[in-house]
């Protein structure tokens, strides 16, 4: 909780402010808008709703999950450290990622990047105890496969973790039988957070605009010596 201190001086900005909206209504009303727009977001709007109804709506009570969430996932690379590398590279890794800046400022967002971290930390260390552990290995792997596919379903872009997984598989050099219980796993898995990557398919104009933003880069306002007028009117007056 340490990483939310003062998370309640700010007022909410556009997308907090859109978090507290969804979740503020009632559930029938909050489902409806998630079949129309923000299906990728239904999971954690569904799970603050229950909490505001808790705990309310202020600063603190909404951005209080999030630096929850981060002390689990500070929790979660420490094991994951111990399991790949011992005590004290564990100890190190999750004291630098109690400050990682990006963590931090996650920490004190009402969004589900906190709780994705927490995710994507926690079924990295299922996908480890799978490879590691002897006994009951089905169900470790049972334990990842689901966690894979429920991942997408918090924060799309959590499908990610399979190339990276498989870079780590690859890394480590396991031996064929793993690399057949990984593909296993990860086709499963995909099969599973199918219907979420369908839907968000359905749903992708409602961002679509940001890919068609003029934004102030080199290939949309260029000039020959540094000192020549940009003609582009995304950067003239803005």
């Amino acid at each position: 909780m340490g990483n939310g201190l003062g998370s309640w001086v700010p007022s909410y900005w556009g997308d907090e402010a859109a978090s507290v909206l969804s979740a503020s209504r009632p559930l029938g009303s909050l489902l409806a808008e998630l079949t129309r727009v923000d299906a990728v977001h239904g999971v954690y709007y569904l799970l603050l709703h229950g909490w505001v109804r808790l705990f309310g709506t202020s600063e603190l009570a909404t951005r209080a999950p999030s630096a929850i969430a981060v002390g689990f996932a500070v929790a979660g690379t420490m094991v994951l450290a111990s399991r790949l590398a011992g005590t004290r590279v564990a100890l190190l890794a999750g004291a630098v990622c109690a400050v990682l800046p990006r963590l931090t400022w996650a920490a004190t967002e009402v969004r589900s990047y906190a709780l994705a971290c927490v995710v994507a930390v926690w079924v990295s260390v299922a996908l480890v105890a799978a490879l590691q552990d002897a006994g009951n290995r089905r169900v470790a792997w049972l334990r990842y496969t689901l966690g894979l596919a429920a991942a997408p379903y918090l924060f799309l872009f959590l499908g990610l973790l399979v190339p990276v997984h498989g870079m780590f598989l690859a890394g480590t050099r396991a031996g064929r039988g793993l690399l057949r219980r990984w593909l296993l796993a990860v086709a499963v898995a995909l099969l599973l957070a199918a219907p979420i990557a369908a839907v968000a398919a359905g749903q992708r104009e409602q961002v679509a605009f940001l890919a068609r933003r003029h934004y102030l880069t080199p290939p949309t306002c260029s000039s020959t010596s540094g000192s020549a007028p940009c003609r582009r009117r995304s950067c003239a007056g803005r």
